[in-house]
């Protein structure tokens, strides 16, 4: 939710397209806010702010960071629904981070599986800790790893970056055969 606006805030003058002014209004009286507030809400939604990294995520990039990749995790990366990119050399990896696998879905791997495409990675990874349980989510991840990690909820970084060492090995990291 969006920071309440003042008369200190910022303005912007828009010429609105004929009959859109009309849309705003019937939008904003169908969800009870003003017609501001439903800009606004239409702003925040196509032009979120981008979130700062858990302690979760953090580890993930320490990962990357300690054997020698670059990560990227700006805003055209988070709109495609994914925590960061990792690169070296030719190589990149779209990278997702759970903190629980259990609450995983189809959609997730999706969004994965598209930024893979879209930032054109050579794999797609989905790091989290506990176990994927749900069966479809288990069969539509089949083209990207999960990584699973048995930490508890606040990892310690040394501890977290010690369980994915074998990570950094794995041969699905070598650019794809064409």
């Amino acid at each position: 939710m969006a920071a309440p606006t003042t008369r200190e805030s910022d303005k912007f003058i828009v010429r609105l397209p004929d009959g859109m002014r009309d849309r705003i209004k019937a939008a904003a009286e169908a969800n009870n806010r003003s017609m501001n507030a439903e800009i606004i809400a239409t702003l925040e939604s196509a032009y979120p702010a981008p979130h700062a990294m858990n302690v979760f995520e953090r580890g993930v990039e320490a990962f990357f960071l300690d054997f020698g990749w670059s990560v990227e995790s700006g805003m055209d990366i988070q709109r495609q629904g994914i925590d960061m990119i990792a690169f070296k050399g030719p190589i990149a990896v779209s990278v997702d981070c759970k903190m629980s696998l259990s609450q995983l879905t189809v959609e997730h791997v999706e969004r994965v599986s598209r930024a893979k495409k879209r930032f054109g990675s050579n794999a797609g990874v989905i790091v989290g800790a506990g176990e994927v349980t749900d069966e479809k989510v288990v069969a539509s991840a089949k083209e990207l790893k999960v990584l699973i990690l048995d930490i508890d909820k606040s990892p310690a970084f040394p501890a977290l970056l010690e369980r994915l060492k074998p990570f950094a090995e794995d041969t699905f990291l070598e650019p794809d055969e064409q």
